[in-house]
Parts: C-alpha cells; structure tokens; sequence
C-alpha cells in the first residue's frame, strides 16, 4: 500500500550509512544558492528554443551506457522501476551542458558524470525492490538463479550458499 500510495513514484532513492546524530545541521550559504539561482536564470534565457549535441567521444560513452542498461534483466518490478533511467540520465547530462556550457553540446564529462548518477539510482532502487512482492519461495527462486548465474551448483553448495538459513523443503520446493 506505502509503495503504491507514491514512495515507487521517485525515480531517485537515496541510500547509505546512517551519519552521525547531527539534530540541527548548518544553514545553507544563501549567497551560493543565490548564485545557482542566477546562475540557472540566466542559462534559461540564454538556451531557450536551443537544441543541444553530443559530441563523438560523448555519443560512445552514451552507447556504452545504454548498452550495458539494456542488458540488465533484474525481473519485473526492478525493470518497471529502471525503465526510464537513460532518460533519466540524459535530461540530467542536458542540464549540466545548459548551467556549464558556452556551446550547445553535451561534453563527455558531463554525461559521464549523469550516468554516475544514473547508476546510483539504479543500485539504490536494486537494493530496494529486488524481490519486492514475491513470496519467501519466490525469493529463495530468484536467489537460486542468481547463485548459479556463473555455473551449476550442487545442493550443498546452495545450501552453503544460504549459509544453512533456509531448511532442505524450502530448498528442495524452490529448485
């Protein structure tokens, strides 16, 4: 219900280790928001009704990248989460070329830098929804392909594999 009640509707999640209590962080320096503001103010009138390029080195780095997204078959819920990564992550290389920029091209720094992002989001709504609906044998399935992605397995093996935490009926019913 929280996953369909809009939590599933970012297309950003971040994760990490829990910081150090910190109740009242510091203020933010106004005079540097202020410069981004004027900063992205003046990018918009300067590059209205502009399109912008890529360059050859910056097309190869993007084909590497969609490339690599399009073969990563995570099942179902992973892939609806990531469908739209790449477009992501070009409208963010965009928005680096239009604050950065003096010519309307996207340069390859800044596309390496969107897709860094881009594979950011990725891990964290990996780690999130990997097996998000499944039942425990579905999951123990799922676990099991994995396991054996690179080569078969014996039954002990994947019973080492889940470190003797799920019993031989579990393991048995999932293979």
């Amino acid at each position: 219900e929280e996953i369909e009640g809009g939590f599933a509707n970012r297309f950003a999640y971040f994760i990490g280790d829990r910081k150090g209590p910190k109740s009242y962080p510091p203020e933010p320096i106004l005079e540097h928001l202020n410069k981004c503001v004027t900063r992205i103010a003046a990018a918009r009138q300067e590059w209205q009704n502009t399109q912008f390029h890529l360059t050859e080195e910056t097309v190869k780095i993007w084909d590497e990248y969609y490339h690599w997204w399009y073969a990563i078959n995570d099942g179902d819920t992973v892939d609806q989460f990531t469908g739209r990564l790449p477009d992501h992550a070009m409208k963010l290389a965009l928005q680096y070329a239009i604050v950065e920029n003096e010519t309307p091209e996207i340069l390859p720094d800044q596309m390496e830098a969107a897709i860094a992002v881009a594979k950011y989001w990725y891990e964290g709504i990996k780690m999130l929804f990997t097996g998000f609906g499944l039942t425990e044998n579905q999951q123990i399935e799922q676990q099991i392909l994995t396991a054996v992605s690179n080569g078969g397995m014996s039954k002990e093996e994947l019973y080492a594999y889940f470190s003797r935490n799920i019993d031989a009926k579990q393991l048995n019913q999932a293979l």
